[in-house]
């Protein structure tokens, strides 16, 4: 684009003018006998011309004074010296006119003057705005050729104006994807004057490659045929990439919340707004059907659920993570234990996201494993260690309450011969058969015990006296003393020596109560099968204990 044609400088200093301005006149008036003078020796196309350059060079001001000489100087008699300095009056139409006309042209000249510097100084302003504007403009005309660009448009494409005007295309500039792009879309901007925002890629000689934003309108003549494109791209090349990147962002987050094994849920103010297809499927619910239902579904019962809210409350209304495991309820009402560890949402004091693990066969594993260290694997019995544990239990329960507990020591009299005799198999099977007699001969809240090969321990807690005792006692020796008859069809009869220590008679320590029952065992296999014996007691007075 061409700027308009500058007029004779006008920014020489005031000094200056005037100095330019007095030479003209005393060059006018010396060159006034021989350039074009009237008949009266005027020489009006001097002081025209002098006049008019004096207005363009000068300015206002000067060109007045100007012509304030110039028609003194014009129409004077003689030369001051010579006393002639007075007007010819009779000339004064003329001088009148000539001022007329000389002020006339000064001021058509100064309004042309300040019309062309308005002119310049918007064209410069509009060219700059073009030039410098913080985005890609261009024009293209009908066939796709550029018509014009600006700075920043022919920065991208690497390339000087000469070398794209009238000669390429945007097309020339674009990907594949970005030429089919604008093939679509030029069409339109040429029927209905509009096109975008349209995005393509943008690739400058340079190998640069910029995503922009396209859009345009269309300048038409008076017929309304298209002459040119108004385009502006900007720059989103930053903004398309953090686009993409939050886009794989949220593909990752969605494959992330919507797996198979980790149940998500958010809730708010205890119903249910959000879930993933896993909650769905470990709590066999239809995919849509928790949408919009209270999380109390999830969960035993109402006490259930009112208690584990209050212990989520306080760590969640401080900002931080609540995580337990706690058993939970299927659609079909079966019992699961799940991990739960859940957040209040930033921002959203009402909403709370949960995370919830099925781990019901972890905790089966755990609970075989539990049974496992606490039970004997042949018979099921508890063991050794869980022996000890209920009754360290038993002991201080009884102390407080001012209760018996009577321990008492089991041992098979026979069992070795049936073991010998007819196998290790054998063997197994009547202790599994004896461990469910001596069972079977119990309270409900008393605890049957295998330590060891054919030895067992019955606790016998809560005893108001001693007779409460031998009464289980005398049950569990007559149970065992029954033939048992084995998978293969043999018949054995096998006899139980029992030995029974007292608390707190013979003693307040768990240890020393198994030590003295044990030893009260022994007395009672020195004296035959089937026997029994309270530590302590003499042989003859034991019936009578």
């Amino acid at each position: 684009m061409q700027p308009l044609p500058r007029p004779t400088p006008d920014a020489l200093r005031p000094g200056w003018r005037w100095l330019v301005a007095l030479a003209l006149v005393v060059l006018a008036l010396a060159a006034k006998s021989w350039i074009w003078p009237d008949q009266y020796g005027r020489p009006y196309l001097v002081f025209y011309i002098a006049t008019a350059t004096i207005y363009f060079l000068s300015g206002w001001l000067p060109g007045c004074a100007a012509v304030a000489l110039f028609a003194v100087a014009a129409y004077r008699i003689g030369w001051p010296g010579s006393g002639h300095w007075l007007l010819n009056f009779d000339h004064a139409a003329q001088t009148t006119s000539y001022v007329a006309f000389s002020l006339a042209f000064g001021v058509i000249l100064e309004r042309w003057r300040a019309t062309v510097a308005e002119l310049r100084a918007s064209q410069a302003q509009w060219l700059d705005f073009y030039e410098h504007a913080p985005c890609g403009q261009h024009s293209i005309d009908a066939d796709g050729r550029f018509v014009n660009a600006n700075a920043l448009m022919l920065s991208w494409l690497a390339c000087s104006r000469d070398e794209i005007i009238g000669k390429l295309g945007p097309t020339d500039f674009t990907t594949a994807e970005g030429a089919a792009t604008f093939r679509e879309h030029f069409p339109r901007l040429l029927a209905t004057g509009r096109l975008g925002p349209v995005e393509l890629d943008l690739v400058g000689r340079d190998g640069t490659v910029r995503r922009v934003m396209a859009q345009a309108s269309a300048v038409r003549d008076a017929a309304g045929r298209f002459v040119k494109s108004r385009s502006v791209l900007y720059d989103i090349s930053e903004m398309h990439r953090l686009r993409s990147r939050m886009q794989q962002l949220n593909l990752e987050q969605e494959a992330m919340l919507d797996n198979d094994l980790v149940g998500i849920v958010k809730l708010r103010d205890g119903v249910i707004v959000w879930k993933n297809k896993a909650l769905a499927r470990i709590f066999g619910y239809p995919h849509q059907e928790l949408l919009g239902q209270p999380a109390l579904r999830l969960y035993p019962d109402e006490t259930a659920w009112h208690a584990f809210e209050a212990a989520a409350r306080e760590p969640l209304a401080a900002g931080r993570h609540y995580r337990t495991q706690l058993p939970m309820r299927r659609k079909s009402g079966d019992p699961i234990w799940i991990d739960l560890s859940g957040v209040r949402l930033a921002g959203e004091a009402r909403e709370v996201l949960w995370m919830m693990a099925d781990i019901t066969p972890m905790k089966h594993y755990q609970e075989q494993v539990e049974h496992i260290a606490f039970h004997d694997a042949l018979t099921g019995l508890p063991n050794r260690l869980l022996l000890s544990d209920r009754l360290h239990q038993a002991l201080l329960l009884a102390g407080r309450i001012g209760r018996k507990v009577a321990l008492c020591y089991v041992d098979l009299d026979g069992f070795k011969a049936v073991n010998d005799r007819w196998g290790h198999d054998a063997g197994d099977q009547l202790l599994r058969e004896v461990a469910r007699r001596l069972q079977a001969s119990v309270r409900a809240n008393d605890t049957v015990a295998r330590i060891g090969g054919d030895e067992f321990v019955i606790l016998l807690p809560q005893l108001e006296n001693r007779g409460e005792c031998m009464a289980i006692v005398e049950r569990t020796r007559l149970a065992l003393a029954s033939p048992v008859a084995l998978a293969e069809g043999q018949t054995v009869t096998v006899e139980a020596s029992i030995g029974i220590a007292y608390y707190p008679s013979h003693g307040s320590e768990a240890g020393t109560l198994l030590n003295l029952a044990d030893e009260a065992m022994f007395e009672a296999k020195r004296a035959g099968q089937g026997q029994v014996r309270v530590h302590g007691v003499a042989a003859e007075s034991q019936a009578a204990d």
